[in-house]
Protein backbone atom coordinates (compact mmCIF):
# COMPACT_ATOMS: atom_id res chain seq x y z
CA UNK A 1 0.00 0.00 0.00
CA UNK A 2 1.43 2.95 -1.06
CA UNK A 3 1.57 7.02 0.23
CA UNK A 4 -1.15 9.54 -0.90
CA UNK A 5 0.66 11.59 -3.88
CA UNK A 6 -1.96 14.75 -3.95
CA UNK A 7 -0.05 16.40 -6.86
CA UNK A 8 -0.71 13.31 -8.80
CA UNK A 9 -4.10 12.91 -7.54
CA UNK A 10 -5.49 16.35 -7.61
CA UNK A 11 -5.22 16.72 -11.72
CA UNK A 12 -7.09 13.38 -12.02
CA UNK A 13 -9.64 14.18 -9.49
CA UNK A 14 -10.08 17.97 -11.07
CA UNK A 15 -10.28 15.77 -14.61
CA UNK A 16 -13.10 14.05 -13.07
CA UNK A 17 -14.97 17.24 -11.88
CA UNK A 18 -14.73 18.32 -15.23
CA UNK A 19 -16.48 15.17 -16.90
CA UNK A 20 -18.77 15.33 -14.40
CA UNK A 21 -19.52 19.09 -15.09
CA UNK A 22 -20.07 18.66 -18.69
CA UNK A 23 -23.49 16.27 -18.29
CA UNK A 24 -25.19 19.24 -16.03
CA UNK A 25 -26.69 21.13 -17.98
CA UNK A 26 -28.44 17.77 -19.72
CA UNK A 27 -29.44 16.86 -16.04
CA UNK A 28 -30.59 20.07 -14.59
CA UNK A 29 -33.00 20.18 -17.89
CA UNK A 30 -34.25 16.67 -17.26
CA UNK A 31 -34.84 18.01 -13.44
CA UNK A 32 -36.70 20.70 -14.76
CA UNK A 33 -39.10 19.17 -17.41
CA UNK A 34 -40.20 16.90 -14.87
CA UNK A 35 -40.99 19.74 -11.90
CA UNK A 36 -42.80 21.14 -15.27
CA UNK A 37 -40.71 24.44 -15.62
CA UNK A 38 -38.68 23.82 -18.44
CA UNK A 39 -38.84 27.02 -19.38
CA UNK A 40 -37.80 29.30 -16.33
CA UNK A 41 -38.87 29.51 -13.12
CA UNK A 42 -39.59 33.14 -13.90
CA UNK A 43 -41.24 31.72 -16.44
CA UNK A 44 -44.96 32.65 -15.12
CA UNK A 45 -43.91 35.90 -14.54
CA UNK A 46 -42.92 36.76 -18.18
CA UNK A 47 -45.44 34.78 -20.09
CA UNK A 48 -48.55 33.83 -17.43
CA UNK A 49 -50.07 32.08 -20.16
CA UNK A 50 -47.33 29.62 -20.07
CA UNK A 51 -49.08 25.83 -19.12
CA UNK A 52 -46.41 23.08 -19.40
CA UNK A 53 -47.98 19.46 -19.95
CA UNK A 54 -45.99 17.24 -17.21
CA UNK A 55 -45.84 14.44 -18.76
CA UNK A 56 -42.41 13.72 -17.88
CA UNK A 57 -43.69 12.87 -14.39
CA UNK A 58 -46.17 10.33 -15.61
CA UNK A 59 -43.77 8.36 -17.51
CA UNK A 60 -41.04 8.17 -14.52
CA UNK A 61 -43.83 7.28 -12.06
CA UNK A 62 -45.23 5.04 -14.44
CA UNK A 63 -41.61 3.31 -15.05
CA UNK A 64 -40.60 2.54 -11.78
CA UNK A 65 -44.00 0.89 -11.24
CA UNK A 66 -43.99 -1.28 -14.02
CA UNK A 67 -41.17 -2.73 -13.05
CA UNK A 68 -40.19 -1.95 -9.78
CA UNK A 69 -43.59 -2.77 -7.76
CA UNK A 70 -42.52 -5.08 -5.17
CA UNK A 71 -39.68 -6.05 -3.29
CA UNK A 72 -37.81 -8.63 -4.67
CA UNK A 73 -36.75 -11.55 -2.28
CA UNK A 74 -33.42 -12.59 -2.49
CA UNK A 75 -32.44 -16.32 -3.36
CA UNK A 76 -29.43 -18.37 -2.41
CA UNK A 77 -29.41 -21.58 -4.64
CA UNK A 78 -26.86 -24.08 -3.20
CA UNK A 79 -24.85 -25.25 -6.10
CA UNK A 80 -23.88 -28.82 -4.07
CA UNK A 81 -26.02 -30.44 -1.74
CA UNK A 82 -23.06 -30.01 1.01
CA UNK A 83 -23.79 -25.75 0.43
CA UNK A 84 -27.89 -25.82 1.55
CA UNK A 85 -28.02 -24.97 5.19
CA UNK A 86 -25.48 -22.58 4.79
CA UNK A 87 -27.32 -21.11 1.49
CA UNK A 88 -30.59 -21.24 3.59
CA UNK A 89 -29.15 -18.96 6.73
CA UNK A 90 -27.70 -16.71 3.97
CA UNK A 91 -31.20 -16.10 2.24
CA UNK A 92 -32.69 -15.49 5.56
CA UNK A 93 -29.74 -13.33 6.83
CA UNK A 94 -30.08 -11.22 3.33
CA UNK A 95 -33.92 -10.72 3.02
CA UNK A 96 -33.84 -9.50 6.70
CA UNK A 97 -31.27 -6.84 5.93
CA UNK A 98 -33.34 -6.16 2.84
CA UNK A 99 -36.03 -5.32 5.22
CA UNK A 100 -33.98 -3.60 7.49
CA UNK A 101 -31.94 -1.14 5.76
CA UNK A 102 -35.52 -0.56 3.11
CA UNK A 103 -34.15 -1.14 -0.16
CA UNK A 104 -37.21 -1.05 -1.94
CA UNK A 105 -36.96 2.96 -1.29
CA UNK A 106 -33.53 2.84 -1.90
CA UNK A 107 -33.74 1.01 -5.30
CA UNK A 108 -37.00 3.12 -6.28
CA UNK A 109 -35.27 6.27 -6.50
CA UNK A 110 -31.78 5.06 -8.21
CA UNK A 111 -34.64 3.92 -10.78
CA UNK A 112 -35.60 7.50 -10.90
CA UNK A 113 -32.14 8.76 -10.61
CA UNK A 114 -31.04 6.67 -13.90
CA UNK A 115 -34.28 8.04 -15.70
CA UNK A 116 -33.32 11.82 -14.77
CA UNK A 117 -29.32 11.42 -15.30
CA UNK A 118 -28.67 8.01 -17.11
CA UNK A 119 -27.47 6.62 -13.99
CA UNK A 120 -28.30 5.55 -10.75
CA UNK A 121 -25.74 4.30 -7.68
CA UNK A 122 -26.11 1.99 -4.77
CA UNK A 123 -23.18 1.93 -2.83
CA UNK A 124 -22.35 -1.06 0.05
CA UNK A 125 -19.90 -1.78 2.79
CA UNK A 126 -19.88 -2.46 6.37
CA UNK A 127 -19.85 -0.78 9.29
CA UNK A 128 -17.38 -2.05 12.54
CA UNK A 129 -17.23 1.04 14.20
CA UNK A 130 -17.37 4.84 13.12
CA UNK A 131 -14.41 5.80 14.32
CA UNK A 132 -11.84 3.24 12.00
CA UNK A 133 -12.06 2.36 8.31
CA UNK A 134 -9.50 -0.55 8.64
CA UNK A 135 -11.75 -3.48 8.91
CA UNK A 136 -11.20 -6.42 10.86
CA UNK A 137 -13.32 -10.38 10.66
CA UNK A 138 -15.37 -10.55 13.77
CA UNK A 139 -15.64 -13.74 15.03
CA UNK A 140 -16.18 -12.73 18.34
CA UNK A 141 -19.22 -14.26 19.59
CA UNK A 142 -20.13 -12.24 22.07
CA UNK A 143 -19.09 -8.73 20.39
CA UNK A 144 -22.20 -8.39 19.63
CA UNK A 145 -24.07 -9.07 22.54
CA UNK A 146 -21.40 -6.69 24.73
CA UNK A 147 -22.12 -3.99 21.99
CA UNK A 148 -26.11 -4.53 22.88
CA UNK A 149 -25.59 -4.00 26.46
CA UNK A 150 -22.99 -1.15 26.14
CA UNK A 151 -24.43 2.26 26.68
CA UNK A 152 -22.80 3.90 22.81
CA UNK A 153 -23.52 7.17 21.19
CA UNK A 154 -26.55 7.42 18.62
CA UNK A 155 -24.96 7.50 15.12
CA UNK A 156 -26.61 10.99 14.86
CA UNK A 157 -24.43 11.85 17.73
CA UNK A 158 -21.15 10.98 15.89
CA UNK A 159 -22.09 12.83 13.05
CA UNK A 160 -23.93 10.10 10.61
CA UNK A 161 -27.41 11.09 10.03
CA UNK A 162 -28.07 8.42 7.62
CA UNK A 163 -29.92 6.03 9.49
CA UNK A 164 -29.10 3.21 7.63
CA UNK A 165 -25.37 3.20 8.43
CA UNK A 166 -24.81 1.79 12.09
CA UNK A 167 -22.21 0.29 14.15
CA UNK A 168 -21.68 -3.71 13.88
CA UNK A 169 -23.52 -3.90 10.39
CA UNK A 170 -23.67 -4.07 6.58
CA UNK A 171 -24.80 -0.90 4.79
CA UNK A 172 -26.48 -0.58 1.07
CA UNK A 173 -27.46 3.33 0.80
CA UNK A 174 -28.37 5.08 -2.72
CA UNK A 175 -25.64 7.64 -3.71
CA UNK A 176 -26.66 10.55 -5.86
CA UNK A 177 -25.70 10.56 -9.11
CA UNK A 178 -24.12 14.28 -8.71
CA UNK A 179 -22.04 12.97 -5.96
CA UNK A 180 -20.57 10.03 -7.81
CA UNK A 181 -17.46 11.01 -10.18
CA UNK A 182 -16.15 8.70 -12.76
CA UNK A 183 -12.43 8.46 -14.33
CA UNK A 184 -11.85 10.10 -17.55
CA UNK A 185 -11.65 8.53 -20.71
CA UNK A 186 -13.04 4.97 -19.69
CA UNK A 187 -16.24 3.63 -20.91
CA UNK A 188 -17.58 1.13 -18.10
CA UNK A 189 -17.26 1.25 -15.00
CA UNK A 190 -15.79 -2.19 -14.18
CA UNK A 191 -12.83 -0.98 -16.37
CA UNK A 192 -12.12 2.42 -14.66
CA UNK A 193 -9.09 2.66 -12.29
CA UNK A 194 -10.57 4.62 -9.50
CA UNK A 195 -14.06 6.62 -8.63
CA UNK A 196 -14.18 9.32 -6.19
CA UNK A 197 -17.51 9.79 -4.26
CA UNK A 198 -17.90 13.56 -2.01
CA UNK A 199 -19.44 13.31 0.99
CA UNK A 200 -21.04 16.63 2.11
CA UNK A 201 -20.94 17.17 6.20
CA UNK A 202 -22.22 20.21 8.28
CA UNK A 203 -19.25 21.62 10.34
CA UNK A 204 -20.95 20.32 13.36
CA UNK A 205 -21.32 16.70 11.93
CA UNK A 206 -17.98 16.85 10.83
CA UNK A 207 -16.53 17.80 14.28
CA UNK A 208 -18.93 15.06 16.12
CA UNK A 209 -17.99 12.30 13.91
CA UNK A 210 -15.47 9.98 15.61
CA UNK A 211 -13.08 9.25 12.45
CA UNK A 212 -13.38 12.85 10.60
CA UNK A 213 -13.46 14.99 13.75
CA UNK A 214 -10.02 13.44 14.75
CA UNK A 215 -8.58 13.73 11.57
CA UNK A 216 -10.13 17.03 10.28
CA UNK A 217 -11.06 18.71 13.04
CA UNK A 218 -8.13 21.15 13.84
CA UNK A 219 -8.03 21.67 9.67
CA UNK A 220 -8.49 25.75 9.20
CA UNK A 221 -10.26 25.09 6.44
CA UNK A 222 -13.06 26.84 5.63
CA UNK A 223 -16.69 24.78 4.34
CA UNK A 224 -16.20 24.88 0.37
CA UNK A 225 -20.10 23.52 -0.51
CA UNK A 226 -22.87 25.69 -0.46
CA UNK A 227 -25.55 23.72 -1.05
CA UNK A 228 -28.59 26.55 -0.01
CA UNK A 229 -29.82 30.49 0.93
CA UNK A 230 -32.17 29.98 3.06
CA UNK A 231 -34.34 33.26 3.94
CA UNK A 232 -36.63 33.71 6.53
CA UNK A 233 -39.94 35.59 5.31
CA UNK A 234 -40.39 37.27 8.24
CA UNK A 235 -38.63 38.47 11.57
CA UNK A 236 -36.90 35.38 13.86
CA UNK A 237 -36.68 35.66 17.40
CA UNK A 238 -33.39 37.48 17.84
CA UNK A 239 -33.15 38.59 13.80
CA UNK A 240 -35.21 41.32 12.13
CA UNK A 241 -36.12 40.19 8.41
CA UNK A 242 -33.41 42.26 6.43
CA UNK A 243 -30.89 43.53 8.88
CA UNK A 244 -28.15 41.45 10.61
CA UNK A 245 -27.03 37.53 9.92
CA UNK A 246 -28.81 34.41 10.35
CA UNK A 247 -28.67 32.59 13.69
CA UNK A 248 -26.71 29.99 12.42
CA UNK A 249 -24.32 32.25 11.04
CA UNK A 250 -24.74 30.18 8.02
CA UNK A 251 -23.48 26.59 9.30
CA UNK A 252 -26.71 25.20 7.50
CA UNK A 253 -25.97 26.71 4.13
CA UNK A 254 -22.24 25.68 4.07
CA UNK A 255 -20.96 22.40 4.05
CA UNK A 256 -17.83 20.91 3.61
CA UNK A 257 -16.69 18.15 1.31
CA UNK A 258 -15.04 14.83 1.64
CA UNK A 259 -13.75 13.03 -1.37
CA UNK A 260 -13.46 9.56 -0.83
CA UNK A 261 -10.93 7.84 -3.68
CA UNK A 262 -11.39 4.38 -3.98
CA UNK A 263 -8.14 3.43 -6.10
CA UNK A 264 -8.17 0.14 -7.76
CA UNK A 265 -4.75 0.17 -8.82
CA UNK A 266 -2.91 0.32 -5.78
CA UNK A 267 -5.83 -1.42 -3.96
CA UNK A 268 -6.58 1.47 -1.38
CA UNK A 269 -8.92 3.94 -0.56
CA UNK A 270 -8.44 7.25 0.97
CA UNK A 271 -10.49 10.39 2.44
CA UNK A 272 -9.43 14.23 1.13
CA UNK A 273 -10.99 17.50 2.71
CA UNK A 274 -11.66 19.68 0.06
CA UNK A 275 -9.99 22.72 -0.30
CA UNK A 276 -6.50 21.44 1.68
CA UNK A 277 -3.79 18.91 2.16
CA UNK A 278 -5.48 17.07 4.70
CA UNK A 279 -5.77 13.42 3.90
CA UNK A 280 -6.95 9.97 5.74
CA UNK A 281 -5.76 6.88 5.15
CA UNK A 282 -4.71 4.99 2.80
CA UNK A 283 -6.26 2.36 3.96
CA UNK A 284 -6.18 -1.11 2.60
CA UNK A 285 -9.49 -2.13 0.03
CA UNK A 286 -10.26 -5.78 2.12
CA UNK A 287 -13.50 -6.03 0.77
CA UNK A 288 -14.33 -9.21 -0.65
CA UNK A 289 -16.18 -7.87 -3.69
CA UNK A 290 -14.95 -8.17 -7.19
CA UNK A 291 -14.62 -4.36 -8.13
CA UNK A 292 -16.10 -0.95 -6.79
CA UNK A 293 -18.30 -1.15 -3.79
CA UNK A 294 -20.49 1.14 -5.60
CA UNK A 295 -22.84 -0.44 -7.83
CA UNK A 296 -24.48 1.64 -11.43
CA UNK A 297 -27.75 1.36 -12.97
CA UNK A 298 -27.62 1.90 -16.45
CA UNK A 299 -30.89 2.01 -18.87
CA UNK A 300 -29.28 3.60 -21.80
CA UNK A 301 -25.67 3.25 -22.69
CA UNK A 302 -24.00 5.00 -25.28
CA UNK A 303 -21.18 3.03 -27.01
CA UNK A 304 -18.04 4.78 -27.33
CA UNK A 305 -16.14 6.50 -29.85
CA UNK A 306 -12.65 6.92 -30.95
CA UNK A 307 -13.58 10.86 -29.88
CA UNK A 308 -15.23 10.08 -26.66
CA UNK A 309 -14.92 7.85 -24.26
CA UNK A 310 -19.29 8.11 -23.54
CA UNK A 311 -18.57 7.31 -19.50
CA UNK A 312 -21.50 8.68 -18.74
CA UNK A 313 -24.88 7.64 -20.12
CA UNK A 314 -28.37 8.93 -21.52
CA UNK A 315 -31.54 9.29 -19.41
CA UNK A 316 -35.11 8.30 -20.68
CA UNK A 317 -35.82 11.87 -20.82
CA UNK A 318 -33.41 13.47 -23.11
CA UNK A 319 -34.28 11.35 -25.76
CA UNK A 320 -38.31 12.34 -24.88
CA UNK A 321 -37.37 16.17 -24.36
CA UNK A 322 -38.00 17.43 -27.90
CA UNK A 323 -41.52 16.59 -27.71
CA UNK A 324 -41.52 17.14 -24.44
CA UNK A 325 -41.02 20.44 -25.09
CA UNK A 326 -42.60 21.20 -28.12
CA UNK A 327 -45.87 19.46 -26.16
CA UNK A 328 -45.87 22.27 -23.68
CA UNK A 329 -45.69 25.60 -26.39
CA UNK A 330 -48.50 24.20 -27.88
CA UNK A 331 -50.56 24.17 -24.52
CA UNK A 332 -49.50 27.05 -23.86
CA UNK A 333 -50.95 28.35 -27.22
CA UNK A 334 -54.09 26.76 -27.01
CA UNK A 335 -54.48 28.16 -23.31
CA UNK A 336 -53.41 31.78 -24.65
CA UNK A 337 -56.10 31.38 -27.08
CA UNK A 338 -59.09 30.34 -24.53
CA UNK A 339 -58.39 33.50 -22.79
CA UNK A 340 -58.45 35.37 -26.00
CA UNK A 341 -61.54 33.74 -27.38
CA UNK A 342 -64.41 35.35 -25.53
CA UNK A 343 -64.07 38.41 -27.50
CA UNK A 344 -61.99 41.79 -27.64
CA UNK A 345 -62.88 45.22 -27.52
CA UNK A 346 -60.72 48.01 -29.42
CA UNK A 347 -61.57 51.10 -27.67
CA UNK A 348 -60.42 54.85 -28.03
CA UNK A 349 -58.15 55.76 -25.25
CA UNK A 350 -60.66 58.66 -24.15
CA UNK A 351 -64.06 56.96 -25.15
CA UNK A 352 -63.87 55.07 -21.87
CA UNK A 353 -62.72 55.77 -18.04
CA UNK A 354 -60.33 53.76 -16.00
CA UNK A 355 -62.63 52.80 -13.85
CA UNK A 356 -64.85 51.13 -17.08
CA UNK A 357 -61.81 50.02 -18.38
CA UNK A 358 -60.96 48.00 -15.46
CA UNK A 359 -64.31 47.11 -15.12
CA UNK A 360 -64.29 45.59 -18.45
CA UNK A 361 -60.88 43.83 -18.12
CA UNK A 362 -62.23 42.14 -14.60
CA UNK A 363 -65.12 40.38 -16.98
CA UNK A 364 -65.12 36.87 -18.06
CA UNK A 365 -64.00 36.30 -21.66
CA UNK A 366 -63.40 39.80 -22.49
CA UNK A 367 -60.07 41.82 -23.76
CA UNK A 368 -59.70 45.26 -23.66
CA UNK A 369 -57.49 47.46 -26.08
CA UNK A 370 -56.72 50.68 -25.34
CA UNK A 371 -55.27 52.90 -28.39
CA UNK A 372 -55.07 56.49 -29.60
CA UNK A 373 -57.27 57.15 -32.39
CA UNK A 374 -59.89 55.16 -34.02
CA UNK A 375 -61.27 56.33 -37.71
CA UNK A 376 -64.34 54.19 -37.42
CA UNK A 377 -66.22 54.61 -34.28
CA UNK A 378 -65.05 55.22 -30.69
CA UNK A 379 -65.82 51.23 -29.35
CA UNK A 380 -64.98 48.25 -31.79
CA UNK A 381 -65.87 44.43 -30.67
CA UNK A 382 -64.61 41.25 -32.39
CA UNK A 383 -64.44 37.57 -31.92
CA UNK A 384 -61.34 36.08 -32.40
CA UNK A 385 -61.02 33.31 -35.49
CA UNK A 386 -60.96 29.59 -33.80
CA UNK A 387 -57.71 28.10 -33.33
CA UNK A 388 -56.73 25.46 -36.23
CA UNK A 389 -57.37 22.16 -36.42
CA UNK A 390 -53.96 21.71 -37.28
CA UNK A 391 -52.82 22.55 -34.09
CA UNK A 392 -54.95 19.40 -32.37
CA UNK A 393 -53.41 17.08 -35.51
CA UNK A 394 -49.87 18.19 -34.29
CA UNK A 395 -50.53 18.09 -30.75
CA UNK A 396 -51.87 14.03 -31.18
CA UNK A 397 -48.48 13.30 -33.51
CA UNK A 398 -46.28 14.52 -30.75
CA UNK A 399 -47.85 12.19 -28.17
CA UNK A 400 -47.84 9.93 -30.79
CA UNK A 401 -44.03 10.06 -30.77
CA UNK A 402 -44.18 10.65 -27.16
CA UNK A 403 -45.86 6.66 -26.94
CA UNK A 404 -43.40 5.39 -29.29
CA UNK A 405 -40.21 7.28 -28.03
CA UNK A 406 -40.94 6.84 -24.30
CA UNK A 407 -43.09 3.42 -24.83
CA UNK A 408 -45.29 4.93 -22.32
CA UNK A 409 -48.29 2.74 -23.90
CA UNK A 410 -46.56 -0.35 -23.47
CA UNK A 411 -45.08 0.22 -20.15
CA UNK A 412 -49.04 0.79 -18.60
CA UNK A 413 -51.15 -0.03 -21.78
CA UNK A 414 -54.43 0.14 -20.02
CA UNK A 415 -53.95 4.21 -20.25
CA UNK A 416 -53.36 3.86 -23.36
CA UNK A 417 -55.63 1.67 -25.13
CA UNK A 418 -54.16 2.22 -28.75
CA UNK A 419 -56.49 1.45 -31.83
CA UNK A 420 -56.54 -1.83 -32.21
CA UNK A 421 -59.26 -3.79 -34.87
CA UNK A 422 -58.48 -7.53 -34.17
CA UNK A 423 -57.79 -9.96 -31.18
CA UNK A 424 -54.47 -10.21 -33.47
CA UNK A 425 -53.76 -6.77 -32.92
CA UNK A 426 -54.02 -6.59 -29.42
CA UNK A 427 -52.27 -9.60 -28.43
CA UNK A 428 -48.82 -7.64 -30.65
CA UNK A 429 -49.50 -5.14 -28.15
CA UNK A 430 -49.89 -7.01 -25.01
CA UNK A 431 -46.22 -9.03 -26.37
CA UNK A 432 -44.34 -5.24 -27.01
CA UNK A 433 -45.94 -4.56 -23.22
CA UNK A 434 -44.01 -7.31 -21.96
CA UNK A 435 -41.16 -6.94 -23.89
CA UNK A 436 -40.39 -3.36 -23.09
CA UNK A 437 -41.19 -3.84 -19.27
CA UNK A 438 -39.18 -6.94 -19.39
CA UNK A 439 -35.73 -5.56 -20.51
CA UNK A 440 -35.99 -2.80 -17.86
CA UNK A 441 -36.47 -5.62 -15.36
CA UNK A 442 -33.38 -7.55 -16.56
CA UNK A 443 -31.26 -4.85 -15.62
CA UNK A 444 -32.75 -4.32 -12.44
CA UNK A 445 -32.57 -8.10 -11.58
CA UNK A 446 -28.71 -7.80 -12.68
CA UNK A 447 -27.82 -4.80 -10.64
CA UNK A 448 -29.53 -6.06 -7.19
CA UNK A 449 -28.22 -9.52 -8.32
CA UNK A 450 -24.83 -7.49 -7.79
CA UNK A 451 -25.83 -5.69 -4.88
CA UNK A 452 -27.07 -8.57 -2.90
CA UNK A 453 -23.72 -10.36 -3.64
CA UNK A 454 -21.86 -7.52 -1.69
CA UNK A 455 -23.89 -7.65 1.00
CA UNK A 456 -23.50 -11.48 1.36
CA UNK A 457 -19.73 -10.78 0.60
CA UNK A 458 -19.37 -8.10 3.57
CA UNK A 459 -21.75 -9.68 5.75
CA UNK A 460 -19.84 -13.17 5.69
CA UNK A 461 -16.44 -12.04 6.09
CA UNK A 462 -17.03 -8.90 8.75
CA UNK A 463 -20.35 -9.72 10.45
CA UNK A 464 -20.19 -11.07 14.37
CA UNK A 465 -21.66 -14.67 14.27
CA UNK A 466 -23.25 -13.51 17.12
CA UNK A 467 -25.08 -11.14 15.27
CA UNK A 468 -26.30 -13.50 12.36
CA UNK A 469 -27.30 -16.05 15.23
CA UNK A 470 -30.08 -12.81 17.07
CA UNK A 471 -31.10 -12.96 13.14
CA UNK A 472 -31.52 -16.67 12.48
CA UNK A 473 -33.06 -16.77 16.32
CA UNK A 474 -31.08 -19.68 16.75
CA UNK A 475 -28.99 -20.74 19.74
CA UNK A 476 -26.07 -22.02 17.72
CA UNK A 477 -23.82 -20.60 15.10
CA UNK A 478 -25.22 -20.71 11.35
CA UNK A 479 -23.85 -23.35 9.16
CA UNK A 480 -20.24 -22.36 7.59
CA UNK A 481 -19.50 -22.97 4.33
CA UNK A 482 -18.06 -26.28 3.46
CA UNK A 483 -14.33 -25.62 3.44
CA UNK A 484 -13.84 -22.03 4.59
CA UNK A 485 -11.94 -23.40 7.76
CA UNK A 486 -11.92 -20.86 10.93
CA UNK A 487 -13.73 -18.75 8.77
Amino acid sequence: MSDIDLALWRPRLEQAIGLHQSQHRRWQESQRILMGDWQSQYQALTDPDYTPVNYAKAYVSAVVASIYARNPEAFVDARHSRYLDFAHSMKVVLNYFKEELNLKDQVKRMITDALITGIGWMEVGYTATFGELALQPQDDTGLFQRLLKTTLKQPSEQGILNEYVKEVSPFATRLSPWNVYLAPGYHAVHEMPFLAVAEDLAPEDLQAHALYGRIFGNSAVRPSRRVAEPFAPVSTPGMMRGFGASGSNGKLTHMHRLWHIWDRREDQRFIWLDGSQDTAGPYPWNLSIEGFPQVSLIFNDLPETDRDAHSYPIGDLTFLMPQLKEINRLRTQMVRHRKRSGGTIVAQETAVTDEQAHRLQNSDDLTLVRIKGNPSTDLTNFVPAALSPDVYRVGERILADLDLVGQLGFLLPTISPGKERTATESNYRAQGAGTTRSEKVDVIESVMQHVFKRLAAVIWEYAPRSLIQEILGEDQRPPRKPGSGTR
